[in-house]
């Protein structure tokens, strides 16, 4: 459950998209995300690499949640898990393909998966500089999850595309 707020009361972000303030508002956590390696180059039919390798410092279980990734102050993808800890730490639970922060080659083949696109994304703004941060809130339940995630996307960030059914 949201600290203190009703998921029913989910109001419109401060600005054209939700932001890292926004997030907080709603009750997120914040984590520290820092490179470990960059421009990984697999053959990637569809043009969204180089990828890259992060760690996240989150200490989050493997509960229902919605989570996002900011780019400077801005939420670039909003997403939700039935198992947070798999978005971020999916390779120590072995679950790297569930994972976020790296991609493997057998990966990047998956034309549809939204991981290959989001890591390629993440790793051109920290080559840019730009500051990362993963955010996430857990949930009680996982409708609960895919509640906020819906009304979280009716502002659909730019790394979104499309909205969950």
């Amino acid at each position: 459950m949201l600290k203190g707020m009703s998921t029913e009361m989910i109001l419109e972000p401060s600005a054209t998209y939700w932001t890292s303030d926004d997030l907080a508002r709603l009750g997120f956590s914040r984590s520290v995300v820092t490179a470990r390696t960059l421009n990984l180059a697999y053959p990637d039919p569809a043009g969204r690499g180089p990828f890259c390798r992060l760690d996240v410092e989150a200490n989050v279980q493997a509960a229902p949640g919605v989570y996002g990734w900011v780019v400077d102050r801005e939420v670039a993808y909003i997403g939700m898990s039935r198992a947070l800890r798999q978005i971020v730490h999916g390779a120590g639970m072995s679950r790297a393909n569930n994972d976020y922060t790296y991609m493997a080659p057998s990966k990047v083949v998956q034309a549809s998966s939204p991981r290959v696109f989001v890591n390629g994304r993440l790793n051109a703004a920290i080559q840019a500089g730009i500051d990362i941060t993963w955010w996430w809130l857990m949930l009680s339940t996982e409708q609960e999850a895919l509640r906020t995630e819906a009304r979280l996307l009716r502002t659909l960030p730019p790394w979104n595309k499309r909205q969950p059914r």
